[in-house]
């Protein structure tokens, strides 16, 4: 029964990392697309334009983020979902900001090593749910 809980505990760390890298490719090219989409838009209008592509981009990547993360958080058992998925969210954000302080561009490349942060990041937060888990029984 042991054997069974560490190749479990495995697959699902491998999916939880998987996804993450998933995630950071998906926004890299998101943030691609939406810079070059508001380039086209506004390239006959004087002045400040930013167009609709950004905002299309933001609502994309946040809904996409968002539901990524549900479904690998809930498929990989890292529970409580009310915290842990929002936990999941807020963790692509701090390593989308703290990528781009890292690379010092607005652009989130190489798209690689961002979804290799990522990745790193939600295998983090699973390890740090699967301690707890073990200081919560060997706690009562």
């Amino acid at each position: 029964m042991e054997s069974h809980g560490w190749v479990y505990r495995v697959s699902t760390v491998g999916a939880v990392a998987v996804a993450g890298a998933v995630i950071g490719w998906v926004i890299s090219l998101d943030v691609d697309w939406s810079a070059a989409a508001s380039n086209r838009e506004c390239q006959q209008v004087p002045g400040i334009c930013i167009g609709t592509a950004p905002v299309v981009g933001v609502v994309f990547g946040v809904a996409f983020t968002v539901w990524v993360c549900w479904v690998v958080v809930a498929v990989a058992g890292i529970r409580p979902l009310l915290l842990t998925v929002p936990a999941a969210v807020m963790l692509v954000i701090v390593a989308i900001d703290v990528f781009l302080r890292a690379v010092h561009d607005s652009r989130l490349h190489p798209a690689w090593a961002f979804s290799l942060v990522l990745a790193l990041a939600l295998v983090l937060l699973d390890m740090v749910t699967i301690g707890l888990r073990q200081l919560a029984r060997n706690a009562f």
